[in-house]
C-alpha cells in the first residue's frame, strides 16, 4: 500500500531509469544506495540493475522480492536463481552489488 509521503514513478521501459524522473529524484534526495526488488526479473529489474551500476550505486538485490513468469525455455524459479547468480558475480563499478534475502536485509 502506497503511503501519502511515498514517490510514485511511472515508467515506459524496462529500466526504470529510461526517460523518468527516477534519476533526478534520487540524486536530489541524496540517495547513493538501492534496494531493489520488481517484476519480470529478466527484463525490468535486470535493466533498472545495470542501468543503476552505470550511474555509480551502491545496489542489494532482495534475493526473494523479484519474480518473473516461465519462460518457453526454462522455468520461473531457474531464471530466478540465474539473475541472483548473475548479479552477485558481477563486477561493480564505483558501487557494490550484493544479493541476499528479505530476511537478512531486515536483520541487518
Amino acid at each position: 500500500i502506497r503511503g501519502p509521503a511515498d514517490i510514485f514513478v511511472s515508467k515506459t521501459a524496462n529500466d526504470s531509469f529510461y526517460r523518468t524522473e527516477l534519476q533526478a529524484l534520487v540524486t536530489s534526495s541524496g540517495v547513493t544506495e538501492l534496494v531493489l526488488t520488481g517484476c519480470a526479473t529478466d527484463f525490468c529489474v535486470d535493466a533498472t540493475l545495470k542501468s543503476a551500476l552505470t550511474k555509480d550505486y551502491s545496489i542489494t538485490v532482495v534475493a526473494d522480492g523479484h519474480t518473473t513468469s516461465d519462460r518457453p525455455m526454462i522455468p520461473a524459479r531457474q531464471v530466478i536463481e540465474y539473475f541472483n547468480w548473475l548479479w552477485s558475480e558481477m563486477t561493480p563499478t564505483q558501487g557494490m552489488i550484493k544479493v541476499e534475502p528479505c530476511h537478512a536485509i531486515l536483520s541487518a
